[in-house]
């Protein structure tokens, strides 16, 4: 397995519901994805490249796994606060349409 293939599973349970959030390591930085159920549990896919983060992590972050940790609290304070959770769902012709609260 190669390092962009790293894929981790974290539990997060918030207001009775078990999430399970997904990191995924890509080239230069990761993404994250809330799931519920094993479906998306909300309209976001979080992200960060590290390299457009690399005087931050010199002048205002220890380190890179400030950054992460910084996007997995959000993913989770959104998780909280409903946010991006799917209100409802139409099929209009061809195309799904997924309205969120944001």
């Amino acid at each position: 397995m190669s390092e962009s293939d790293f894929v981790e599973k974290i539990p997060y349970t918030c207001k009775g519901k078990d999430y399970e959030i997904v990191v995924k390591k890509v080239i230069n930085g990761f993404l994250i994805r809330p799931f519920l159920n094993g479906k998306p549990a909300n309209c976001y896919t979080y992200s960060v490249d590290f390299t457009e983060y690399i005087g931050l992590v010199d002048l205002k972050w220890n380190s890179k796994e400030d950054i992460f940790n910084k996007l997995l609290n959000s993913v989770k304070s959104d998780l909280n606060n409903g946010f991006g959770i799917p209100l409802e769902k139409k099929i209009n012709n061809e195309f799904l349409i997924i309205i969120c609260r944001v």
